[in-house]
């Protein structure tokens, strides 16, 4: 009798075993789904830019959208990207940036898509071109395509649980100005 009873016993480890790698390989296959799902996920709160198509924003970058923008255009090495760096480290910039942000939102704690088409839209002066002091470019309104994208898409990008607060804005602003 005791031998049958160690082959039951046998039968019910080796099946319990058993039941543990499936329970095992089952939570590593739901991992790998989860992973994955969560990849598409961020991929897709990633956001091609209008004009240019190519250029892709992060919302969880907010802050590093500029660079991201001017990588997806070619000028990782450029001296332009070390000049926009220079101007955007200005440590006076954050705090007119926050200033901006005051005035645009009317003391409200987050912009809407109104205040910022009105910020996107009013953006008026002149830049130099590198090396030549002399010559100066007026900045270029937005497209008819920034401004539908906007309209189209601004609150995908900031949702009531991640609104255009006041320390996002410079980020965001940033961006629009690269």
């Amino acid at each position: 009798m005791g031998l049958i009873n160690r082959a039951r016993h046998r039968s019910l480890w080796f099946l319990g075993f058993l039941v543990l790698c499936i329970t095992a390989g089952a939570a590593r296959l739901v991992r790998v789904q989860l992973l994955r799902w969560y990849q598409d996920r961020k991929r897709q709160q990633s956001l091609c830019d209008p004009t240019f198509g190519k250029a892709v924003y992060n919302p969880r970058r907010i802050a590093e959208s500029w660079e991201d923008f001017l990588d997806a255009l070619g000028f990782q090495s450029s001296p332009i990207r070390q000049h926009v760096r220079q101007l955007f480290n200005r440590e006076d910039l954050e705090e007119q940036l926050q200033g901006l942000f005051d005035a645009l939102s009317g003391g409200l704690p987050a912009l809407d898509k109104g205040g910022f088409l009105n910020f996107s839209s009013n953006i008026r002066g002149q830049v130099h071109v590198l090396m030549d002091m002399k010559t100066k470019i007026s900045l270029l309104p937005p497209t008819a395509e920034d401004s539908q994208w906007i309209q189209q898409n601004f609150d995908a990008v900031f949702p009531a649980e991640e609104p255009l607060d006041r320390a996002a804005f410079p980020g965001v602003a940033k961006a629009n100005l690269s």
